[in-house]
């Protein structure tokens, strides 16, 4: 009984230490599986923190927190992007998403807090290649952007500025392209500008605005018209174009292929650019072609209505394919795709009432 005595105090504070390095251990374990969870939703959504799409944001924090059960985690700082392939863009198929996240356990003994301190703070980091996947352009062949969760960015210079209020529009976006000159539609583009500011081809929210500046074309020579800008119609409004610009003939092809849309176009004898002059009786234009992007809608945001309602507005968004509901009839928990977004219209959308 006396040894009992004795030796009891020791192995009960041994008991409680052990007990406080297996919290920190467990909480290592649950912040390391939270970091990998949340890099691995930065790799499939690595436009969300560039085009500020709040509802994808607060799904990674809300996925880090609901996976950490071991620590206390205060800020969630974004993810960062590096550019591996070193193309000049850090959010492209390839490129790194890394998560660093860090937590704070308390100790419960006197003695583990004097040997590691009172409260030790726990670190991660995991890094996932983006693998939001290529896609192949109109024409085939060649690798393409990720999939965007916005918009993204046309290239609307050397257009008239009435093909780029169509072309804009076309893109997806909901605002009015804004010209300066106003009034001029066969004004050619020399300049755009988007609030807020962004690139060509970047992601972007469908609310984003634009500002072009335009020319008046410089007149051409007798017996010479101006080549238009025909990237991005489809074959039957390329020539059409190309005939209001005052060329006699020499589209090719002169026919057919009516759904497909133009890649690329190169005049004849002599290459001129859009907005450049060539001579209507003898120039030429070939168009290479393929599929036009499929039409796109926008994302509803049905979480938090009933799932009766969440099907009568996804179909009300224009969505040709039924909207699956995953559960019970009840109120929406989460939604997929996230809103807001756009999205091909034939996407098969899913919600979760449980």
């Amino acid at each position: 009984m006396v040894e009992l005595a004795i030796v009891l105090p020791v192995l009960a504070l041994l008991l409680v230490m052990a007990i406080d390095f297996g919290r920190v251990f467990f909480g290592w374990v649950s912040i390391t599986n939270a970091a990998r969870i949340g890099a691995d939703y930065a790799a499939q959504y690595p436009d969300a923190w560039a085009t500020n799409n709040a509802a994808q944001k607060a799904d990674f924090e809300r996925l880090i927190r609901n996976n950490n059960g071991g620590c206390s985690i205060g800020t969630i700082a974004d993810p960062t992007f590096a550019d591996t392939n070193a193309d000049g863009r850090a959010r492209e198929s390839g490129d790194h998403a890394n998560v660093r996240l860090e937590c704070t356990i308390s100790m419960l003994t006197p003695l583990a807090g004097t040997v590691v301190g009172g409260v030790v703070t726990v670190g991660a980091d995991s890094t996932f290649p983006i693998r939001a996947g290529d896609y192949t352009g109109p024409a085939g062949g060649g690798g393409g952007n990720p999939p965007c969760s916005g918009v993204r960015v046309p290239d609307l210079r050397l257009m008239t500025v009435s093909q780029a209020t169509q072309f804009w529009t076309d893109s997806g976006f909901t605002t009015t392209l804004t010209a300066s000159p106003a009034g001029q539609p066969d004004y050619i583009v020399q300049t755009q500008t988007l609030t807020p500011s962004a690139n060509v081809n970047d992601c972007v929210d469908p609310s984003t605005s634009v500002f072009v500046t335009a020319t008046a074309p410089p007149p051409c020579p007798s017996g010479q018209a101006q080549v238009p800008q025909m990237v991005g119609m489809l074959l039957p409004e390329a020539r059409a174009a190309w005939a209001a610009a005052g060329f006699g003939g020499g589209f090719n092809p002169a026919n057919g292929n009516n759904t497909k849309a133009v890649v690329t176009q190169t005049t004849g004898p002599t290459q001129v650019q859009p907005g450049g002059c060539l001579n209507a009786a003898s120039g030429s234009v070939t168009v290479t072609y393929g599929d036009p992007p499929p039409p796109q809608c926008n994302v509803p945001n049905m979480v938090g209505q009933p799932s009766s309602t969440a099907t009568t507005m996804w179909s009300g968004s224009g969505f040709t394919r039924s909207l699956t509901v995953q559960g019970p009839a009840g109120i929406v928990r989460t939604q997929d795709p996230l809103y807001p977004s756009l999205v091909a219209c034939d996407f098969h959308g899913s919600v979760r009432t449980n």
